[in-house]
């Protein structure tokens, strides 16, 4: 079987749904009991910010001037938080996804971040993508995602308006 762990998920123009699609995923973790990704090229407008906020303990001032935009990860707990970033610093907690990219929900890479020794390169994810064992096969085998590997540079970049047409137009798929 072929696992699609850091690789990006491009969303087809036949995907109306109104989550994914124009989704690009990056996907953190696959296995044989399902996968976990991050939706990229999506910033949140979330009302319970503030809460978050009280809740990790750090102040909202930090957040906005560091985290600009906070990314919509996907619709599995929204209220919980993910670190994207590059593998340069880890914290117990980090999954290394590949050589430069990591993930962590551990508020320890938070208090580097703000001591200014945090990682390189960070986003951050409200909530995550999932798929149950063999559902993310099934879409790919139904034509609902493209998929290549990742680049860094491409992962980490501000400007995620536009992302998703430039992709599909790499792989000369008319979009709408």
């Amino acid at each position: 079987m072929s696992y699609f762990q850091n690789q990006i998920l491009i969303s087809m123009p036949h995907l109306n749904d109104p989550i994914f699609g124009r989704s690009i995923v990056y996907i953190c973790s696959h296995n044989h009991e399902g996968a976990m990704g991050l939706i990229i090229n999506k910033d949140i407008h979330y009302e319970g910010l503030k809460k978050l906020y009280r809740e990790i303990k750090i102040q909202d001032d930090f957040i906005e001037k560091t985290f600009h935009p906070i990314y919509y990860g996907g619709p599995v707990t929204l209220e919980r938080a993910f670190l994207l970033h590059s593998s340069d610093v880890l914290v117990g907690g980090s999954l290394e996804i590949c050589k430069n990219i990591a993930l962590s929900s551990d508020i320890k890479i938070l208090d580097l971040i703000k001591d200014k020794i945090g990682p390189q390169h960070v986003k951050l994810f409200l909530g995550y993508a999932g798929w149950t064992e063999g559902q993310l096969e099934g879409e790919i085998e139904n034509g609902d995602w493209l998929f290549q590997d990742a680049d860094t540079d491409f992962i980490f970049t501000d400007d995620y308006e536009g992302k998703w047409s430039e992709l599909l137009k790499n792989f000369h798929v008319i979009s709408s």
